[in-house]
């Protein structure tokens, strides 16, 4: 199953999840991944001022938390 959530983790920061409950990555492997989309995804999320975490426990979870910016 993909579950996919967006949340407000707290008042100023948005929080994307996409996770699975697969078999996750192998062991070894790095983290974050080396292929093209992997790199995609990190660069993206770097333009937008946030921050990316991945967990690897009981299948596969990304989470992407996101600043908001508040008006001046």
């Amino acid at each position: 199953n993909i579950s996919i959530s967006l949340s407000k983790s707290n008042p100023d920061v948005l929080t994307l999840k996409v996770s699975d409950n697969g078999i996750g990555k192998t062991k070894g492997l790095a983290p974050k991944g080396t292929g093209f989309g992997s790199q995609l995804v990190q660069l993206l999320t770097q333009q937008l001022n946030g921050e990316m975490k991945e967990d690897n426990q009981n299948g596969t979870s990304v989470s992407f938390h996101f600043k908001l910016n508040s008006a001046a």
